[in-house]
């Protein structure tokens, strides 16, 4: 690809582009309900090396997650 080629498409991409903002973007829905009390809640996550990467603690319909088995392998295979 030559240099007038490479410039005519960084000039077109620069002209098609156009800016964004916060209002641009659809306002998300409430973390939780109003009915879920979260000082009640408390998901515990392992951060070493023998536990699986964190993940959602708490759904958005303020379900906890479960987490892993309680029998088995300490990791569950998360980190095969």
């Amino acid at each position: 690809m030559n240099a007038t080629h490479l410039m005519a498409g960084l000039l077109l991409a620069a002209s098609l582009a156009s800016p964004a903002s916060a209002d641009t973007f659809a306002k998300l829905n409430e973390a939780l309900p109003t009915t879920v009390d979260i000082t009640a809640t408390h998901p515990v996550f392992d951060f070493d090396t023998d536990g699986c990467l964190p993940s959602a603690g708490i759904s958005r319909a303020g379900v906890q997650n479960s987490g892993l088995k309680a029998s088995g392998s300490i990791t569950g295979g998360c980190r095969a």
